[in-house]
């Protein structure tokens, strides 16, 4: 045997030793490098090691004669590492340590970029809504001062669209508001507030509309950034069948895997059919549907409707 290799977990170890002479008595000694600092006596012809760590020695033999000649020779001797203390493992773990700094880095670098992007999206349509409000306002102001000498009832009529588009653009940005507030995500939140609304319409048209939520819809987060879009969908829907003369509004919303199902029926029999597909075909609609990867189906009945939407998402947001 050119070298002894014993595994980690195999290190007991005895040697039988013999000096291959029966005249003359020999004096015996070890010494394993790498563990032993200086020679020692074997007895009774053998050496024990009960534990060798990791590495690699040589075991070294001298015999000495009682005239004090001697001889020595040696034999190596190696106990492998287990795999977890090999180089090849640690560079293994580098790597891995160095990949999790990387992924982290690029996470915290997206996610920095998701808000921003997210910021950018609100501060846009928070832009969008008080500049076009603002611009409606103004000319209404100048066309209701106009007409205040001449055409009093034509500037009270004015003066009323004033006040109806101020009350909508306050109502927006207290929406926008609390869409950005992260103690908002569950969708059980968002419902309650919906039905606030929804409340708010059946006083205001004097209708009923009735909203029914499955369980497991409630446990769907929805994040920040689709928030906005989804309660502008939702609220939408419901408004503009009232303005369009429908009755008997019937909202049902439902988690299917992996859509929010937000389903939408009605009579027809007292609708505005023209403005009903006004109201089906605006740029903003389309925009909505489009920024969320979202699918709007409408049917019609012979004295009834519906939509259903479907919105793509995952149980804890998109």
């Amino acid at each position: 045997m050119k070298k002894l290799v014993l595994k980690h977990d195999n290190t007991f170890i005895r040697f039988d030793l013999s000096t291959l002479s029966y005249r003359d008595k020999y004096y015996m000694y070890y010494r394993l490098e790498g563990l032993d600092d200086k020679w020692k006596l074997a007895t009774n012809n053998e050496i024990i090691y009960q534990y060798l760590p990791p590495g690699e020695y040589t075991l070294q033999l001298k015999s000495q004669n009682g005239e004090g000649k001697e001889s020595i020779t040696s034999f190596p001797v190696e106990v492998t590492p287990p795999f977890w203390n090999t180089w090849w493992f640690y560079c293994v773990i580098a790597l891995l340590i160095v990949g999790l700094i990387f992924w982290f880095d690029n996470e915290r670098i997206r996610r920095k970029t998701a808000i921003l992007q997210m910021r950018s999206h609100i501060a846009d349509d928070l832009h969008k809504e008080v500049n076009t409000t603002l611009s409606n306002i103004t000319i209404l102001s100048e066309i209701a001062r106009m007409k205040a000498e001449t055409e009093p009832e034509k500037s009270i009529e004015f003066i009323e669209q004033i006040r109806t588009k101020s009350q909508n653009m306050t109502l927006a940005m207290d929406d926008i508001l609390w869409n950005i507030d992260p103690n908002n995500d569950s969708l059980q939140k968002f419902m309650l507030r919906f039905r606030e609304y929804v409340d708010s319409l059946e006083v205001k048209y004097n209708d009923k509309v009735d909203v029914l939520i499955e369980e497991k819809a409630e446990r769907v987060q929805l994040k920040m950034s689709i928030r906005n879009d989804i309660f502008w969908l939702f609220k939408s829907g419901v408004t503009n069948m009232l303005r369009t003369g429908a009755k008997n509004c019937r909202v049902h919303i439902t988690y299917e895997k992996p859509n929010l199902v937000y389903t939408l029926e009605f009579d027809t029999v007292t609708q505005d059919k023209a403005m009903l597909t006004n109201l089906r075909h605006r740029t903003e609609l389309a925009e909505k549907l489009e920024r969320l990867n979202a699918k709007l189906v409408f049917k019609e009945h012979k004295s009834s409707a519906v939509f259903i939407l479907s919105i793509p998402v995952k149980k804890d947001g998109l």
